[in-house]
């Protein structure tokens, strides 16, 4: 008796037999690749919602830093325990048993200064834009002939 051949495997034949060989492999693993990112990515997400979860609950008991991440992360891997609040619960406690926890909370980054570029000033030049200025950026733009003649110019008015 004989089956009608469903539409996609005759499309999917034609498809390989229009390709070569190489072309076909590379097409399918590229699409097995995309498959992947798309797999790590949501898995990524889940365990990021599995983490700030368990993070909410234990509140200040746990201090986030990248030691203590990596300990209980290192923990989970070692006992092939999966993603969840309650590993992450059992792996807090067999660590904190262990006192292998680092009770530093992380450090705030240092404010980042804006610099100032050497050649760069507000226009048109005013007093009190000058008066504003830190004895720095001053001594930075005035070594700027431009700079000189405006200040020199604005004296004059």
């Amino acid at each position: 008796m004989f089956r009608p051949m469903r539409p996609e495997a005759a499309q999917e034949i034609n498809t390989v037999a229009n390709e070569t060989k190489t072309e076909y492999t590379a097409r399918v693993r590229k699409e097995g690749a995309a498959q992947q990112a798309a797999a790590l990515e949501a898995e990524n997400a889940r365990q990021a919602r599995e983490s700030f979860n368990w993070m909410t609950k234990m509140g200040t008991r746990y201090v986030n830093n990248s030691t203590n991440a990596n300990l209980i992360a290192a923990y989970l891997t070692k006992h092939r325990l999966p993603w969840t609040e309650e590993s992450l619960d059992t792996a807090f406690l067999a660590l904190q048993a262990e006192e292998e926890f680092d009770p530093t909370p992380p450090q705030a980054p240092p404010p980042v200064v804006a610099s100032v570029d050497s050649h760069t000033w507000q226009r048109p030049l005013t007093k009190k834009y000058i008066a504003g200025l830190t004895r720095d950026q001053y001594r930075s733009f005035y070594s700027n002939p431009d700079f000189r003649a405006e200040v020199n110019q604005l004296g004059k008015s």
